[in-house]
């Protein structure tokens, strides 16, 4: 089996982002949604959410993103701008771009240098609080290699 270009020589992964794999839902730069989320496929969101959400997956929040609302879901990326509380269930990162005024719960978190948090930061049993300095020159780019295609009903 081929490693993808995103492993490091061990074949690990960098970080949470490149685990995110095939994307199915994504809210668009220009697109907004009003409403609740509920599923188990991986959401990335690129405009604006205002609204709960529920997932069994992973929830990327892109660079220049707005939502407000609470996130649940088994993984959590926020590189953009969450006013709510979000909770992972395995994982929470918030990117240097990131900018939480809500709580953050998981049982593990990685908050880079300069994201701005202004609530509580929980940890979810022994676990220890990650800080990193992003090396990466677009550290919240998703690569468009990953986003599944738009399938019609029926298909």
């Amino acid at each position: 089996m081929a490693k993808s270009s995103r492993e490091t020589p061990t074949g690990q992964y960098r970080r949470t982002l490149d685990k995110v794999g095939q994307i199915s839902t994504v809210v668009g730069v220009n697109s907004s949604f009003k409403g609740t989320f509920s599923g188990a496929d991986s959401y990335v969101i690129c405009g604006d959410v205002e609204g709960n959400c529920h997932i069994d997956g992973p929830v990327v929040m892109e660079k220049g993103s707005y939502w407000k609302g609470d996130i649940h879901a088994e993984t959590v990326i926020i590189g953009g701008e969450l006013y709510g509380d979000a909770h992972a269930t395995r994982k929470l990162e918030v990117a240097s771009t990131g900018r939480v005024s809500g709580n953050l719960r998981s049982p593990s978190i990685a908050i880079a240098e300069g994201a701005v948090i202004e609530g509580d930061v929980d940890m979810v049993g022994e676990a220890e609080i990650k800080r990193f300095t992003e090396k990466r020159q677009d550290p919240m780019r998703v690569d468009p290699d990953v986003v599944t295609q738009h399938r019609e009903p029926g298909d």
